[in-house]
């Protein structure tokens, strides 16, 4: 990996990092409280299909809506989630659109008519809830889809586990769960080779893992100012 790719990777996942970490620090990160209950569903994500004329929505009521821009319609509705719909990510060629949801799964959607062609559990038994995080990424060759999350204590007081997960897209195989840091993942890339994932925490941490083994490969520190 040449050192201005390399560059590149730490600057973008440590935005996205730290763009969500709502100004936390180390001596104050802790779980987000619940939310209140909103009689309006929120607006949790917003993408745009490849011609760049339909804008793709996910909820806060759970559902994933379709919206022609030209006309400011809404054309499309589906439930995709229990909870909400957190976050939402097509794949490179726009083929396949991934949602984390509050329900603490993953669901890929066939975008040539919607429907849905696989659900992905991230839930442990561990934690009395389940709470996806803003991680949610394809490899390049699209292959592979990871996704991060946390579990909280019954209090939402304290972390039971922070993890990312790894699948393949073919059969829906679980085939990494990652480790190691203290807070949320909010950032998630795999390097261009697909060789590799790093995960971006609010913890000021960048982690390589090494998608052949799994294991962690290298960590970066970023110092708090």
């Amino acid at each position: 990996m040449s050192t201005s790719v390399f560059k590149f990777y730490l600057a973008a996942i440590l935005i996205l990092s730290l763009s969500s970490s709502q100004a936390q620090t180390l001596s104050t990160c802790e779980p987000s409280p619940p939310l209140p209950a909103n009689p309006k569903p929120a607006v949790n994500s917003v993408v745009f299909t490849k011609d760049g004329k339909t804008l793709v929505v996910g909820g806060g009521d759970g559902r994933i809506s379709e919206w022609d821009i030209a006309k400011q319609k809404e054309t499309r509705v589906w439930k995709a989630h229990n909870g909400w719909a957190y976050k939402l990510q097509f794949n490179r060629d726009y083929s396949m659109l991934a949602s984390s949801g509050q329900d603490a799964t993953v669901k890929l959607w066939d975008t040539t008519d919607w429907r849905e062609v696989r659900s992905l559990s991230m839930a442990r038994e561990s934690a009395a809830f389940n709470i996806p995080s803003t991680g949610l990424t394809f490899s390049s060759d699209g292959k592979l889809i990871a996704a991060s999350d946390i579990g909280l204590d019954q209090k939402r007081a304290n972390y039971v586990y922070v993890q990312a997960t790894v699948w393949r897209l073919d059969n829906g195989e679980k085939l990494w769960t990652v480790e190691g840091h203290k807070f949320d993942i909010n950032g998630l890339v795999f390097t261009n080779d697909n060789n590799y994932l790093l995960t971006g925490g609010v913890d000021r941490t960048i982690k390589f893992w090494d998608m052949k083994t799994g294991l962690e490969t290298r960590a970066i520190s970023f110092p708090v100012n």
